[in-house]
């Protein structure tokens, strides 16, 4: 197979090619640098929700939502910290995942983590009563 020289090519084509070359240039340069900007977390999806979309297996779509949830503060290259999360979804997440896999312990441990990483008392007690072992007595009872 030949290969022809670019001089073969016309003129026009080459102007059309270098035209669009500097459009590109230009308007990659003229637009905003992109911004990673935090989500918040969305609600848990319900319960049967859940179980229609575990497809038989709980067990494994609750290990999958920790996988997720566990990976929520890293989001399009911006750190989210979680004391900054909202702890009410956070709780209902936790829950939700238990709900799924009651034997699983890693919701337990997230929790616990999370109460020992956030110095903020008002959110570290709603996390220590998610927990059935820093439950007080009656409540675990009942």
């Amino acid at each position: 197979m030949s290969q022809r020289s670019i001089a073969a090519v016309p003129r026009g084509v080459l102007a059309l090619l270098a035209l669009g070359l500097a459009a590109q240039i230009g308007v990659k340069a003229a637009a905003p640098p992109p911004r990673a900007a935090a989500e918040d977390l969305p609600p848990a999806p319900s319960t049967a929700a859940l179980r229609l979309a575990s497809f038989g297996d709980p067990v494994a779509l609750g290990k999958a939502l920790m996988l997720y949830l566990q990976a929520f503060d890293y989001q399009s290259g911006s750190k989210v910290p979680y004391r900054d999360l909202d702890y009410g979804r956070l709780e209902a997440w936790l829950a939700r995942i238990l709900e799924l896999d009651p034997r699983g312990q890693y919701p337990l441990l997230a929790a616990s983590r999370l109460y020992a990483e956030v110095p903020v008392e008002a959110k570290q007690r709603p996390l220590a009563l998610a927990c059935p072992c820093h439950r007080p007595r009656q409540a675990q009872a009942a």
